[in-house]
Formats: structure tokens, sequence, C-alpha cells
């Protein structure tokens, strides 16, 4: 054996020494396709801007959209960092930026799924969806993800800088705690809406935004389904 593999790693912060989820990028195919996305979420970003900023004239609130936009800017600077990554692989740092956008990126999308959830409960079973206990549960589920978000950026960094197997496995344990969680959260806008949907009206529907209900329901049970599935493929992933 050389004495050349008989070198510690250089660092910190130190390369990933596993596979990461995405694999390591190489110029060809990942530029290109990261370029690509670069602009599709330039695009979406300034689309959600629009629309917000549009709302805000008529005074009226449209958070998905602020949400969105965070998502589409978070996603952008996550391929941006993977373009940089394909060209330079030896740089941690960038390995270490282009982790946190992307888990950044994707807690997003359930914000998103939750408040969703919670304006189709209102919509339907209005003395439910605006109750105290029902708006602290929503509470409860967005601080979560903000925990996760915070847990998760920290055992990454973190794992950078320690090559310590003990502290390894406790971060690692951090991180599959945080993919297991939102594996499940994921999936709570299904059972979500096929309760609401069973439950008797007391009330007609209180149609909000544009496009019809169905419509919403249609597209949060899709989103729901993906960022679910998604979100067991990292845990499952993690496991490994």
């Amino acid at each position: 054996m050389s004495s050349h593999s008989q070198q510690p790693p250089q660092g910190p912060p130190y390369l990933p020494r596993g596979a990461v989820l995405g694999l390591t990028p190489s110029p060809v195919p990942d530029i290109p396709i990261s370029s690509v996305l670069v602009v599709i979420f330039v695009l979406s970003a300034i689309f959600n801007m629009t629309i917000l900023q549009a709302n805000l004239r008529r005074k009226h609130k449209f958070i998905l959209s602020g949400v969105l936009f965070g998502f589409s800017m978070a996603r952008m600077m996550a391929n941006i960092l993977r373009i940089a990554w394909a060209a330079h692989k030896d740089n941690a740092r960038l390995v270490i930026a282009a982790s946190i956008f992307a888990n950044a990126g994707v807690l997003l999308l359930f914000v998103t799924n939750l408040i969703l959830l919670q304006r189709i409960i209102r919509a339907y079973h209005p003395i439910i969806g605006w109750s105290k206990a029902l708006g602290w549960v929503f509470r409860f589920l967005y601080s979560a993800v903000v925990a996760c978000l915070i847990m998760v950026v920290i055992s990454v960094v973190y794992s950078y800088y320690t090559i310590d197997p003990r502290t390894q496995s406790q971060l690692r344990t951090i991180r599959l705690t945080a993919a297991v969680f939102l594996a499940i959260l994921g999936f709570v806008p299904i059972p979500g809406v096929i309760t609401c949907l069973l439950l008797p009206r007391s009330s007609p529907i209180d149609h909000f935004g544009q496009g019809s209900m169905h419509a919403k329901l249609i597209l949060l049970i899709f989103t729901a389904t993906l960022l679910s599935l998604g979100a067991c493929f990292r845990a499952g992933g993690a496991f490994i």
C-alpha cells in the first residue's frame, strides 16, 4: 500500500467519506442539468414574488407565494453550489453549503403543504379549523419543521468538522430522527384531507383563492404523496 493512501484526511472540514444523496457531481451531466434547473427556479422565484407583491398591493396576504419564493431561491442556490462543487470537487465548504440549501428548500415544501391543509380544514369545517386547539397543533408542526431544519443543518455542518466515530454516530442519530419525523409529516396531509371530506359539514364550503376546491384537494394529495415518498427514500438512504 502506498504512503499516499495512509495519509490522514485533510481538514477540517473533511470531504464526505461515504455516499451522499444525489452522488458526487461531475462536470457532465451535472453542470448542464443544474444550469437548466437554476433558470427554472429563477423564473419560479420571479413568478411567486410577482404574485406576492400583487396580492400585498391589494392588501391580501397569500403566504404560500412567499414560502414558494423561498423554496425557489433555496433550490436555485443549491443548484448553483452543485455546479461549483462539480468544478471544485475538493472544496468541502461547497459540499456543506450545497447540503444546507438542499435541505432547507425541501423543508419549505412541508410548510407549504401544512398551510394548504390548514386552509382546507378551515374551508370545510370552520369551527374546527379556526379553533384554538387545532391552531396550536399546527403551530407545533410548524415549530417542529423549524426544529428539524436546525437539527439537520447543525448535524450536517458538524459532521464535516469531525472524524471521531462516536460523534459521527451521534450526529447520524440526529439526522435519522429528523428524517423519520419528516417522512411521517409528509404523509399527514393525506389522512387530513380524507378526514376533512368524511366529516359531516355544518356550513357551506368557504372557497379561497383561485380554482376549484377539487383541484386544491388533488394538488395537496399529489404533492403530499411526492413529499412523503421523497422523505421515505431519504430516510431509508440514511439508515443504509
